[in-house]
């Protein structure tokens, strides 16, 4: 699952991206996300849970979410159109590799990053039976909640 919400910069391109209204062609590509208080309830249930010592559970919302949704549900957020340039996968990240091998030849930080063009092409979920079965949990934050506290968070730190 991809963890977010306040505090996570790491989803702040995606961001930026959905308010300048371009955006790469998110296609039918999943994500299964979880909200970072939903995160932690998780691990104080585990925590919490004597049968659950030395056991593996894979936490995530109740369920995954098309990539495209999550778009429009940040331009909302962030009072902006749907973006109206969807960017071909195939010939970014092929930029996005060429940069990289560019940059590292030169011995210098590259500003985009292969490994980036996942969150756009790779789908993510995950089975969260066992967390629900065994611990009780269930992420209590919707998608579109979540969204609105980590926007609200990112323009306070003025990273969008």
């Amino acid at each position: 699952a991809q963890v977010y919400g306040p505090g996570d910069r790491s989803k702040t391109k995606f961001y930026k991206l959905v308010k300048k209204g371009v955006i790469v062609n998110p296609g039918k590509t999943r994500k299964h996300l979880i909200f970072i208080d939903d995160l932690c309830e998780a691990f104080f249930l585990a925590m919490d849970t004597p049968t659950a010592d030395g056991e593996v559970f894979l936490i995530a919302g109740d369920s995954s979410i098309l990539l495209r949704d999550l778009v429009s549900i940040a331009a909302k957020t962030l009072g902006v159109s749907q973006p109206k340039v969807l960017l071909p996968a195939r010939p970014v990240t092929l930029t996005c590799s060429l940069v990289e091998h560019v940059c590292n030849a030169l011995q210098v930080k590259p500003i985009l990053f292969r490994r980036s063009m996942d969150f756009f092409t790779r789908t993510v979920e995950c089975d969260v039976s066992k967390a629900r079965e065994r611990l009780g949990f269930s992420s209590r934050t919707t998608v579109e909640e979540g969204v609105m506290q980590t926007v609200r968070w990112y323009q306070k730190e003025q990273l969008i």
